[in-house]
């Protein structure tokens, strides 16, 4: 974990560059020293493919009340106190696993993240359907860590070296408090949350796929989080201001006791 001053200015830009996604439009740029982090090496990342796997996902079982019929017997009724309803177990969650090949381990910043865009209307020029990856460079300023006044935490992946239709930035930003603090722990279903991803294009327009429901102009997004084996999982899924459905993960490494 990077030290807290970094941490507050990777929380800052991530905020200016979700009020700029808003818009529809944002020009990567290079990353102050003090900022978010990057992709894969060079070489090891591909463009969106037509390939769209199935980010892993968590729900909750319903409880499903029992209620007991009368029904017309010659033998008497049991006392009323027998009929009292019963309740179903929940089903135990099971953590989201990683999504293709993603793996933290291939980050030097332990951070890594994968986005899915079933149908991209926005640009035919630029259709940036498929899914696409991004591994963290340390370097660059990917990292995960709390913000300066310890209210959000962000997972954030850099990559300079990325080339047109290639991420150049991702992030996932939740409140500290939602952070799962025991291994095998979910916290599923936080709409509070940030989602930001920003694609290198010879246009430099129409890059950034953002969800905050906090700004009206930014979409939405829903997030689980998970704690497994020390690593923190993100899994995702939202709509862009103009209506473009996504979803993915991020995970970062080296979190927990």
């Amino acid at each position: 974990m990077l030290s807290i001053n970094r941490a507050a200015a990777a929380t800052a830009s991530f905020a200016i560059a979700l009020a700029l996604a808003g818009c529809g439009s944002t020009t990567p740029a290079t990353p102050p020293a003090a900022t978010f982090g990057a992709t894969a090496p060079a070489g090891t990342l591909a463009a969106a493919t037509p390939v769209t796997p199935t980010p892993g996902s968590s729900a909750t079982a319903a409880a499903a009340t029992l209620v007991a019929t009368p029904q017309t017997s010659a033998v008497p009724s049991a006392p009323a106190s027998a009929q009292a309803s019963a309740q179903a177990s929940p089903a135990p969650r099971t953590p989201p696993a990683p999504v293709g090949s993603l793996d933290p381990a291939s980050s030097d910043a332990g951070v890594v993240g994968q986005i899915t865009i079933p149908d991209d209307t926005r640009d035919p020029n630029a259709n940036r359907s498929g899914t696409s990856q991004i591994v963290g460079v340390e370097a660059d300023g990917s990292n995960c860590s709390d913000s300066l006044d310890g209210t959000e935490f962000t997972a954030v992946a850099w990559y300079d070296a990325a080339t047109n239709g290639m991420l150049h930035q991702m992030a996932v930003s939740v409140p500290t408090d939602t952070v799962p603090a025991n291994d095998g722990e979910i916290r599923a279903g936080i709409t509070n949350g940030a989602v930001y991803a920003d694609f290198i294009s010879e246009s430099g327009s129409g890059t950034a796929y953002s969800g905050d429901a906090s700004d009206q102009d930014s979409g939405s997004s829903t997030i689980d989080v998970t704690l497994t084996g020390g690593t923190l999982v993100f899994t995702y899924a939202g709509t862009t201001w103009d209506g473009i459905d996504f979803s993915g993960q991020m995970m970062c490494a080296g979190m927990g006791g």
